[in-house]
């Protein structure tokens, strides 16, 4: 097995980890943590990789693992990634991405450092993954085109705002959504609070996550390219990527292996794959 820090090799970070802040962060009323519930089963691998992981900076999660055996992070404390798209034609595959980010967000952050909101286009798949009683990171599971759903976009619209204007603190908050085509159903006010969230959310730790099926990015237009950063699996079409993200066919030939994804890191492409 590699040992992650005792090589020159380090892991590969979405971001540099070298400029984690010391905060003290805190929990406002408006996101109160709901009650302690048994953790999500982690599969042996992720299991395995996250003990490797103990002492990194907080506010860190994992998104998958390249084949060299390191793991790709997330910093959630540099907002340079901006928001993230997860594109697949493959939902299992999708949903791996999302999955391998919470339950590593779970395992190596208390809840007062990272929480998580899931809205949802089948939110009763997420509550059936999800243990029965609230996890103190899980702030909720949504319908995404329901009141509660548009109710939860203005909070944390009004949350981002407070943090940017005022120089308030907390949470690292990764706001799921796993159907972009729903969320550009949303009613105009709602769809007005997402679009701002997406473009400016990371600057304030709160942290957009979207999934798309490839083959639903014609339709997606702008809303497919208000993301700062793109993952990409497995595409039936690949001129959908051409056309949506400006690959040319060298970059597109990464996209065939069924059950692996990849994000460009500044001038390459890192291929990886979930663990959940």
């Amino acid at each position: 097995m590699t040992e992650l820090f005792s090589t020159p090799h380090a892991p590969h970070p979405l971001a540099s980890l070298s400029a984690f802040a010391e905060r003290r962060l805190r929990i406002p009323r408006l996101f109160q943590a709901t009650a302690a519930r048994k953790p999500v089963a982690l599969s042996p691998e992720l299991e395995a990789l996250l003990k490797q992981l103990v002492g990194l900076p907080r506010e860190t999660a994992l998104l998958g693992v390249c084949e060299d055996g390191l793991p790709v992070l997330l910093d959630l404390n540099d907002p340079a990634p901006g928001s993230l798209l997860v594109c697949a034609d493959n939902y299992d595959l999708r949903m791996g991405v999302l999955r391998t980010l919470l339950q590593s967000a779970m395992v190596l952050n208390s809840p007062r450092h990272v929480q998580f909101l899931v809205l949802s286009a089948r939110p009763q798949e997420w509550q059936d993954w999800l243990p029965e009683s609230e996890n103190r990171h899980c702030l909720g599971v949504e319908d995404i085109l329901e009141e509660s759903g548009a109710r939860w976009l203005l909070k944390l619209a009004t949350w981002a705002d407070q943090r940017r204007s005022l120089g308030r603190d907390g949470p690292s908050v990764l706001v799921v959504i796993d159907d972009l085509s729903a969320a550009a159903r949303l009613e105009y006010e709602a769809r007005v609070n997402f679009d701002w969230l997406v473009r400016e959310g990371p600057a304030v730790k709160i942290w957009p996550v979207a999934s798309a099926a490839a083959e639903s990015l014609p339709g997606l237009g702008r809303w497919a390219r208000l993301f700062q950063s793109a993952i990409l699996g497995t595409a039936l079409d690949g001129e959908v990527y051409r056309k949506c993200f400006q690959l040319g066919e060298e970059e597109l030939a990464l996209f065939t292996d069924a059950e692996r994804m990849a994000v460009r890191i500044q001038d390459q492409w890192l291929k990886f794959r979930p663990l959940a």
